[in-house]
């Protein structure tokens, strides 16, 4: 339950046909329903980190927005922040300085001086291999057309 607690996980939510084999688990495990039916059982997991947070005060959430682009979260300057996703190559932080991941492997910041707001983005390096592979792509087609060209042109008229 601690690594759950740690990445966030506030909810658990079993169909019916699940519930007695997670039984063992769920009973060592301090969780309350906050919701039943035929159906689904949800249980609350307390104590849940936010999505983030200051790590002076891991269970404050700090204002944050979350968009297709990444996330968004406003804090005060010079203040060290852990945002709530896997620290991997490819993650872009603005707004502050990128420090080492935490013990579970989350996203560690200071914001900038004269800064209040960070934004986390996720940028994968793709765009070398799209234009390789457009570049690819316009060769072979280049490549059909000059071979049916001088296919064409051996035929007998």
């Amino acid at each position: 339950m601690n690594a759950a607690r740690a990445y966030g996980v506030r909810w658990v939510v079993i169909y019916r046909d699940h519930s007695d084999r997670l039984t063992h688990l769920l009973i060592r495990a301090p969780l309350r329903t906050i919701y039943r039916s035929d159906a689904v059982r949800v249980l609350e997991i307390e104590g849940a980190s936010p999505l983030a947070f200051s790590a002076a005060e891991p269970l404050r959430p700090l204002p944050a927005r979350l968009s297709q682009q990444g996330a968004d979260v406003d804090a005060p300057a010079g203040t060290r922040v852990v945002l709530n996703f896997l620290d991997r190559a490819g993650i872009v932080i603005e707004g502050a300085r990128h420090l080492p991941r935490d013990e579970w492997g989350r996203v560690v910041v200071e914001v900038a001086p004269g800064s209040d707001h960070i934004a986390l983005r996720y940028d994968p390096g793709w765009q070398g291999a799209f234009i390789a592979a457009a570049i690819l792509l316009m060769l072979a087609l280049a490549g059909v057309w000059l071979a049916d060209k001088s296919v064409r042109s051996n035929l007998p008229r």
